[in-house]
């Protein structure tokens, strides 16, 4: 393989992620040449792509001049054949193995030996599409993120026969193009997909168990881990009928691992054709059958206790509670009529009030690993008053039912638990698989870094609890998380 640098890109199909893989290439001083046999595509990116420089200059943030350079680098072509000049080749087309295959077979036969091709997929294996391709050597994965101008991760798939140099170069690309690269290895979802799992199947069973609402499930995670948006508002906006398929073909893929393993309820949702806002059938598309107050004030808060032990984990939620107008006693014991604020890791609110002897009916429970920022997520039971709960249910505070873990813990637990997994098969490093997360899935901060964080020790009790409890295969035990607890990391 020769060890020039790149300078010339050809994307093949001009879509969405073809036109934006254009733009960022030429948007890095690079040529780029985009092929597609439909003209009125063609046109159609050459108009997008110029209009997007046109609003840079608009904006200040490029010159004139500069637009049209970048504008001058793009060459529009309908034939394969114009890519024999071209250093890398990306196929940006439809998501069909066949189609992909045969392209990938027919710029072999038009390009040099040393031309290195990749895959934008997100569906297929690119050893799948490179199975009987003549170089498979040079043949790789570059899984751009939409929009990809602005998306600054790509993740660089080795297919089995992918030779290191060309992974070398394809990173050194990426580099280029001024994006962050993640290395990973050909599995099925890649490290982006399959790590989406978690958030998406773990909130989906806790609805499916009726641990709470879509709406309560989608605020108490926004409130306690920072999730840009709520796992129901994301698959509504993704659309179930592409969610629920690739979430089967990942589980499929990966040796029907139950962690990876798509809920029931999904199915029967797909299968109705409760796709999501593309058919105004979604989650959180009527939000009536989703529960939750939305007023604003407290009618006769009741006086909250809790017991001395757990004052300082829950010191958060306190002071929140107080904003909102809620009283706070601290008694040593428990004022008459008070309720009594339990603090929760993977253990139910009854389990906890029963070992502290306290009256069930007063307690509700909290989440001392993610006491939320704005917004109190609490946990009743159900011998919990209800009397008590409409007391506090308004827009600032919400609750789910008891379970053996809350719903952040169990939704930290599933990220950590498949992230870990990915690093003990070796599909990507820890780095790699936090850096997925935050760039390309808009996560606060990484799964694995969020244990270390939290005490890997501490989260292998809270699996422990929590598998001990429902004998989920999905919270089996992890070999990374049992040695980064055994390491005291």
């Amino acid at each position: 393989m020769s060890d020039h640098c790149i300078s010339t890109v050809g994307i093949v199909g001009a879509g969405v992620m073809g036109r934006g893989i254009a733009q960022l290439a030429l948007s890095s001083g690079m040529a780029a040449v985009l092929v597609d046999s439909r003209s009125t595509a063609l046109q159609s990116a050459r108009d997008e792509i110029d209009g997007r420089f046109r609003r840079l200059v608009e904006k200040g943030t490029l010159s004139a001049d500069e637009a049209v350079a970048q504008m001058d680098r793009l060459s529009l072509r309908d034939e394969l054949s114009a890519l024999s000049e071209t250093d890398l080749i990306i196929e940006a087309i439809v998501e069909d193995l066949d189609e992909k295959t045969r392209l990938l077979s027919e710029i072999e036969s038009r390009v040099a030996a040393d031309t290195l091709l990749a895959s934008n997929t997100s569906s297929f294996l690119i050893s799948e599409i490179a199975a009987d391709a003549r170089y498979p050597d040079r043949f790789f994965g570059l899984h751009f993120f939409n929009p990809a101008p602005l998306m600054r991760l790509v993740e660089v798939v080795a297919g089995q026969a992918t030779s290191p140099d060309v992974l070398a170069r394809a990173r050194a690309f990426v580099l280029a193009l001024g994006h962050t690269p993640v290395m990973t290895a050909d599995v099925n979802g890649f490290i982006a997909n399959q790590l989406g799992r978690g958030y998406v199947l773990e909130a989906a069973r806790l609805a499916e168990q009726n641990v709470a609402s879509f709406k309560v499930i989608d605020r108490t995670l926004r409130a306690g881990m920072e999730f840009p948006m709520g796992p129901f508002e994301l698959m509504d906006l993704t659309g179930l009928d592409v969610t629920y398929p690739a979430s089967r073909a990942i589980w499929e893929g990966n040796g029907f691992d139950e962690r990876l393993l798509p809920p029931s309820l999904l199915e029967r949702r797909f299968k109705s054709g409760l796709f999501g806002k593309k058919n105004g059938k979604g989650f959180r598309t009527d939000e009536r059958i989703c529960g939750g107050n939305d007023h604003d004030d407290l009618t006769s808060a009741p006086l909250v206790w809790a017991p001395a032990a757990f004052r300082d984990a829950a010191k958060p939620v306190l002071e929140m509670m107080s904003s909102i107008g809620v009283t706070i006693s601290d008694d040593t014991h428990p004022p008459e009529n008070s309720v009594l604020l339990l603090s929760l890791e993977g253990e139910r609110l009854l389990t906890v009030a029963q070992r502290l002897e306290l009256e069930p009916t007063r307690c509700i429970g909290f989440d001392p690993l993610f006491p939320g920022k704005g917004e109190v997520s609490l946990i009743r039971s159900s011998l919990t008053d209800q009397r008590l709960v409409n007391r506090l249910d308004c827009r600032s505070i919400c609750f789910s039912d008891d379970g053996a873990g809350t719903i952040c813990q169990r939704i930290a637990l599933q990220l950590g638990l498949i992230a870990g997994d990915m690093v003990a098969r070796g599909v990507a490093t820890a780095d790699d698989i936090d850096r997925t997360a935050m760039l390309a899935l808009g996560h606060a901060t990484g799964p694995l870094k969020r244990i270390t964080h939290l005490g890997a020790g501490r989260m292998e009790s809270l699996r422990a609890r929590i598998f001990e409890a429902t004998a989920e295969a999905r919270f089996r035990p992890s070999r990374w998380l049992t040695e980064a607890a055994l390491s005291g990391t």
